[in-house]
């Protein structure tokens, strides 16, 4: 499948931003046992969905390419200014139970609801994130998810805190598969 139809123009083809979470001073979460930490993770997935959506044929616009401190202000300039189609925001989880693990995403708008669902269920069928109590699609008032520009998804990719999550987290074969499961939504998505 492709995100664009094979016979859409160059200015037919969706324009999705892909948001990595944290980056440069604020480094979010920190791994198992103080390893690599959430910003870092962050920025690995988010451009491997970059990679994969423009081999797709979308126009991707990217909020941080490195490991630098970006405000929330900023993301959302960049946002407004690529007027996309699509925003997905890229994070993970931590809590004080190392046993917390799954995907889940969140939303604010009600109109972003759908996406949240079709991000939610592709990534969840792949079997990449045990279905657990933490493994849901829920509302909430994160910051970037209230982007009113377009539907907006702010992901949570698994714990950072849970050592089998994290050790996944730390290989190119799991962020190549998890950026394949969110596209799958995206796609069933734009074409629902």
């Amino acid at each position: 499948d492709s995100v664009v139809p094979a016979s859409a123009a160059a200015d037919e083809r969706p324009v999705i931003v892909v948001d990595a979470g944290h980056g440069g001073k604020d480094c979010g979460a920190t791994g198992f046992l103080n390893g690599t930490h959430e910003a870092q993770l962050n920025l690995s997935l988010a451009k491997e969905l970059e990679k994969q959506l423009k081999e797709l044929g979308a126009t991707v616009g990217m909020t941080r390419t490195e490991d630098i401190y970006v405000s929330a202000i900023d993301r959302i300039s960049t946002i407004k200014e690529a007027k996309p189609d699509f925003m997905i925001s890229v994070h993970r989880n931590s809590a004080s139970n190392s046993k917390a693990s799954g995907f889940s995403t969140y939303y604010f708008n009600p109109f972003s609801a759908v996406a949240a669902n079709s991000i939610f269920e592709a990534t969840d069928q792949k079997g990449l994130y045990k279905h657990t109590a933490w493994s849901f699609v829920r509302w909430h008032v994160f910051f970037l998810c209230r982007v009113t520009d377009c539907p907006t998804v702010l992901t949570e990719n698994g714990f950072v805190s849970n050592r089998d999550e994290y050790n996944a987290m730390l290989g190119e074969e799991q962020h190549q598969r998890c950026a394949y499961a969110m596209i799958e939504g995206m796609i069933k998505y734009f074409n629902s």
